[in-house]
């Protein structure tokens, strides 16, 4: 009998450990700090053109990119005179925080759509000087829905005809998901040039 309340209470204990180990380890994923920088840098050189874009996975939130930086997501009209697009850049003064979910970072996802509004002339695009914080990682640039390859260190974007436009997607990830990620930056170069420069 004895032998019987001992084992009980050794099995009690144990699955009380167990339970506090499990409890702790939650709390401590679900809390961890996520935060990231971001600038994206923009030229346009010998085209005409719109881009507009949006980044999510950042606080819950979807963020435009258009001429003021703010939600709306206006379009930025750019032709082969135009003044420089500028850059887009989030979080330079407080870092933003990746939304968390039950220890889950949410993917950061940029996504921009080029619209070349030329009537005769193709345009290139490209995604270059890609730099990215400790911890997180780049895990796929997409051009309408297909995979791009990098070479050179560079993504370039298959032409985009005369007055068609294209789907780019940039999307990015925490690797270790339970160490956190303090004042990390997420930059690269959108560039649109002309085939003919």
């Amino acid at each position: 009998m004895k032998t019987r309340k001992l084992k009980l209470i050794s099995s009690i204990a144990s699955l009380a450990l167990v339970f506090a180990v499990l409890t702790i380890g939650v709390w401590a994923t679900a809390s961890q700090s996520v935060n990231v920088r971001t600038t994206v840098t923009f030229t346009a050189v010998g085209v005409s053109g719109t881009i507009t874009g949006t980044l999510t996975g950042l606080d819950n939130t979807t963020y435009y990119y258009n001429t003021t930086n703010a939600q709306g997501g206006a379009a930025i009209a750019f032709t082969p005179k135009s003044d420089p697009l500028g850059d887009w850049t989030l979080g330079a003064d407080d870092a933003l925080a990746i939304n968390v979910t039950d220890g889950a970072a949410s993917d950061i996802v940029y996504s921009f759509t080029i619209t070349n509004t030329s009537t005769t002339d193709a345009m290139n695009a490209a995604i270059s000087a890609i730099t990215v914080g400790t911890n997180l990682q780049l895990t796929s640039v997409t051009q309408d829905g297909a995979a791009l390859t990098e070479a050179n260190d560079a993504y370039a974007l298959t032409p985009i005809a005369a007055t068609e436009d294209a789907t780019l997607v940039l999307t990015f990830n925490v690797v270790d998901e339970s160490s956190s990620i303090e004042s990390a930056d997420i930059q690269f170069n959108l560039a649109l040039t002309s085939p003919n420069a």
